[in-house]
């Protein structure tokens, strides 16, 4: 090899290395994007509690607590249909038929079924809850003769008055009580009961209940549980599992 080729060999070999160097240093100083931060949806509670939020958006929940006042009800196909109204909006609930003052305040528990058609009512509910029944705020107390003029406005009741008539079937006794102002008739787990004597019965008010062991029907029955001296409280809710409604028994 001569002088000229070597020297052009050299000289070549030096402008590729420097071409590489170059190359380096600029990667060195790349930038390297910085990925865009994304929004993250925030989560959404399982359970709605009030009646906006589910209304809202009634795929983002599976079941509902919701408290608020009767304003609607109707009886369809064994269950009866309860709008609640807790102030932040209104939804539909079904619970097995029953018996549902309007203006009544509770609360509804259970699972949300969305796009839900009745076929007995003809209506599709957009989001409804499927409760085993609603929990009343309070017991009412109505007089013998407030239940006989309009039983229909009641549900749980606690009745107090004597025993002017006593019959025991199979488990159950039936009490005909007066408390001054009418006659009505309860059914409770068999106990001992004379004519004269004091009860007070906590229960629900079924209508039109028959008996066939008695061949009897009642116009009005408060299906319960008798109230002892040992009872210092009743709640709404250890007799909100009493089904009051129409139906037949012993």
């Amino acid at each position: 090899m001569n002088k000229l080729t070597k020297k052009l060999l050299i000289t070549l070999l030096l402008t590729i290395s420097l071409i590489l160097i170059s190359g380096c240093l600029g990667n060195e100083n790349t930038q390297i994007p910085v990925p865009q931060s994304t929004t993250t949806l925030p989560q959404t509670s399982s359970i709605a509690y009030n009646a906006g939020d589910m209304n809202a958006n009634p795929q983002g929940y599976e079941r509902a607590e919701i408290s608020g006042k009767v304003v609607d009800t109707m009886n369809s196909g064994g269950y009866t249909y309860i709008q609640l109204d807790d102030g932040t909006g209104k939804v539909w609930a079904a619970v097995p038929q029953t018996i549902v003052k309007i203006g009544t305040q509770g609360t509804l528990t259970g699972s949300i079924m969305k796009d839900f058609t009745s076929t007995t009512l003809g209506k599709t509910f957009a989001a409804i809850i499927f409760s085993d029944g609603m929990q009343t705020a309070a017991i009412e107390n109505p007089t013998n003769a407030d239940v006989l003029e309009n039983p229909a406005s009641y549900s749980n009741v606690v009745i107090s008055g004597t025993v002017n008539q006593t019959m025991n079937i199979s488990t159950y006794t039936y009490i005909e009580i007066d408390d001054g102002t009418g006659l009505v008739w309860a059914s409770v787990p068999q106990t001992n009961l004379a004519v004269s004597d004091n009860v007070t019965v906590a229960g629900g008010i079924n209508l039109g209940f028959n008996s066939p062991t008695l061949n009897k029907t009642f116009d009005v029955l408060i299906m319960g549980t008798l109230v002892t001296d040992d009872d210092t409280t009743t709640s709404a809710e250890s007799i909100s599992s009493m089904p009051p409604g129409h139906g037949s028994f012993i």
